[in-house]
């Protein structure tokens, strides 16, 4: 897949990002099989979801920098305009939320955690995903997803507050708040 892509996929837009895509879900599946880890359905739609999600904000930048210097970053961006991969985004951050949502209600993830209480981590979820759009949308600043996920504070503290709560659901349900 690789090789496709850097002898031409790479070219042909929606292609171009759906590899990408494509390519951190091998890359978890590989991980899991070098570590004789068994992966779920869900990590591999998420994991998916989120890497197109990034790659179509990723473009979005590339888009804009052609508008405002006339470069071209790459040859798929003849086939990509602000308004499809804006549709694309709301698409696509709509389906990782529901999603997420399917996700925390599952029966099976209920069953195997021992608690249907997950949804309340939804919140989390929704913030870092509404930061992110944020950043995309009104600082026009998706370039670097690495750089935003070390530098915005925002993002960080979802994150954090996300698996604390994701650790006090599952391992702390005795608590009060959880009954």
């Amino acid at each position: 897949m690789n090789l496709a892509y850097s002898f031409g996929l790479k070219n042909i837009a929606v292609l171009d990002i759906l590899i990408v895509a494509a390519g951190f879900v091998l890359r978890i599946k590989s991980g899991a099989v070098i570590a004789f880890i068994g992966l779920t359905e869900w990590l591999n739609i998420m994991v998916f979801l989120l890497a197109l999600f990034m790659a179509i904000g990723k473009r979005r930048d590339d888009v804009l920098l052609k508008l405002s210097s006339g470069t071209d970053m790459r040859k798929s961006i003849k086939g990509y305009n602000l308004e499809f991969l804006n549709v694309a985004l709301a698409l696509v951050c709509a389906v990782i939320v529901v999603s997420y949502f399917m996700y925390t209600m599952s029966g099976e993830v209920i069953l195997r955690l021992g608690t249907y209480r997950l949804y309340y981590t939804c919140l989390f979820v929704l913030a870092g995903i509404m930061r992110y759009l944020q950043i995309i949308f009104v600082q026009a600043s998706a370039g670097s997803p690495t750089q935003i996920l070390y530098k915005d504070r925002f993002i960080q503290v979802s994150i954090v507050l996300w698996i604390a709560s994701f650790y006090l659901i599952i391992y702390m349900k005795d608590l009060t708040i959880f009954k």
